[in-house]
């Protein structure tokens, strides 16, 4: 919804996209369906098909399905972030810190390496409202006194 909410403020296109990573696949075969000894990525392809079909139902945002392949999620993310994206709209997982040092932090490693600004938004408890346009009332942009972060 935060990012629908963007894109159609200003007539955006959506690029949803999904990293097929071989470590991750590897933790959880039943994602990308482990089939005859290969993984094969057509229910990741489905689902962001049917994701893109269904907001395309619900909003008039341009949106575009993207599936990407790399050994580690943020490293593909962000080479495609940096190339094709004026902002990185993503929702943080509140895991524990002794599942971050385990497993690592997609989100986390985006928001530090990606060029492009990164929103980052709460994960919900459900399925997300397609329709709902996010209330945005107050916005806080934390300063260090470099020039740097004022461009925010």
């Amino acid at each position: 919804p935060h990012a629908l909410a963007l894109a159609h403020r200003d007539g955006a296109e959506v690029t949803l996209v999904s990293v097929y990573s071989t470590l991750q696949a590897a933790g959880d075969p039943a994602r990308l369906g482990w089939h005859d000894g290969e993984y094969r990525v057509e229910p990741l392809r489905d689902y962001l098909d049917d994701l893109a079909r269904r907001v395309a139902e619900t909003c008039t945002v341009r949106v575009r399905p993207l599936l990407l392949r790399g050994r580690r999620p943020e490293d593909a993310l962000c080479a495609t972030g940096d190339r094709q994206a004026d902002v990185v709209v993503l929702a943080s997982r509140r895991r524990g810190w002794w599942s971050r040092v385990l497993n690592g932090s997609v989100t986390d490693g985006l928001a530090r390496r990606s060029r492009s600004p990164v929103l980052l938004v709460p994960a919900g408890d459900g399925p997300p409202d397609l329709t709902a346009r996010p209330p945005l009332g107050r916005v806080l942009v934390p300063l260090d006194g470099s020039v740097r972060a004022e461009r925010a």
